[in-house]
């Protein structure tokens, strides 16, 4: 100490070199052959963390004693839903409230006995939602045919002497008597706006449409485009809204050709990491990244945002 501090009256020593924001450029030969819509979307807004998962193979370590958040909650109102709409595709059923509530049982059952504060917390949050659903889903079914719930597709895109894979888990497809279709994605969450999808940052339904388009769900093929929506289902002061996805104001692109769009531009955006051209920078759109990325510091982006290079929020 007495060193660094007799170095810094002098002001002899050279300053650090400034941090910059990581761009790595490994072989093209290991970017991923196969990734989710979702994972698209982190491509999109943080390739680098595309890059510490599929090429540097880091795991994020579960967190140990850690009280369920946000996440598992998301995960069992995604499960509850799927599960009745599993159960019951066609019509729906005379008891669904009770049928519901029973599946609402077993699920929360193992948060009731090891979380009971939490229990005393979500599970008036989902009643307050659960029937705000039943509500919209006694509508919504008047003109459904069948549902398929937590369906698994898979599009092979070829490119040039390689191929890649998009794969997605669609929360619900709905199949219309009129031989239509719509896809929906339940959020617990906020949902992203139009204006964010139309721009490509959230280009999850726009490509599960695309795959449905292509028959990459099987035994379901959309000859137009389907319907978007997106459910808010916080369980909060407004418990249940369906958000259509449609043009933003001042952007008269209608759904379908931003759908056809964002799948020409996924093909690019794969053809470039495939031949070298794009890095996988960290955080290229800071008003677009996630409030949390399990590998920020390894990127470290407190440190080069700090310094000058972007922004850390």
């Amino acid at each position: 100490l007495r060193r660094l501090a007799a170095a810094l009256d002098r002001g002899q020593e050279a300053p650090p070199p400034r941090l910059t924001r990581p761009a790595p450029k490994p072989d093209p030969a290991l970017f991923p052959e196969r990734l989710s819509v979702t994972e698209i979307e982190t491509l999109v807004r943080d390739p680098y963390s595309i890059f510490a998962k599929h090429i540097l193979g880091l795991e994020a370590l579960e967190p140990l004693a850690v009280v369920p958040g946000a996440a598992e909650r998301g995960s069992l109102i995604h499960k509850i839903l799927g599960d009745f709409s599993q159960a019951h595709p066609g019509a729906l059923p005379e008891a669904a409230e009770t049928l519901l509530y029973t599946i609402a049982l077993d699920a929360f059952g193992p948060l009731e006995d090891q979380y009971p504060e939490l229990y005393a917390e979500w599970f008036p949050r989902y009643e307050r939602m659960a029937v705000a659903f039943l509500e919209w889903e006694a509508s919504q079914r008047r003109s459904i045919r069948a549902i398929h719930a937590e369906r698994s597709g898979k599009l092979t895109i070829p490119l040039g002497e390689r191929t890649f894979t998009l794969s997605a888990r669609a929360d619900r497809i709905e199949q219309r008597a009129d031989g239509g279709f719509c896809i929906v994605d339940f959020k617990t969450g906020t949902p992203p706006s139009n204006r964010t999808v139309f721009a490509g940052f959230s280009p999850q339904l726009t490509l599960e449409a695309a795959m449905l388009m292509r028959g990459a769900f099987e035994g379901l093929k959309a000859e137009a485009a389907p319907d978007l929506l997106y459910i808010h289902a916080s369980g909060g002061r407004e418990p249940f809204r369906p958000i259509p996805v449609k043009s933003p104001p001042g952007d008269d692109r209608p759904v379908a050709a931003i759908v056809e769009e964002h799948l020409e531009r996924l093909r690019g955006l794969i053809a470039r990491y495939m031949t070298g051209e794009a890095a996988y920078l960290s955080r290229p759109y800071p008003q677009y990244i996630r409030a949390y990325s399990e590998y920020d510091h390894l990127a470290r982006v407190l440190e080069w945002s700090l310094a000058g290079e972007g922004e850390a929020a």
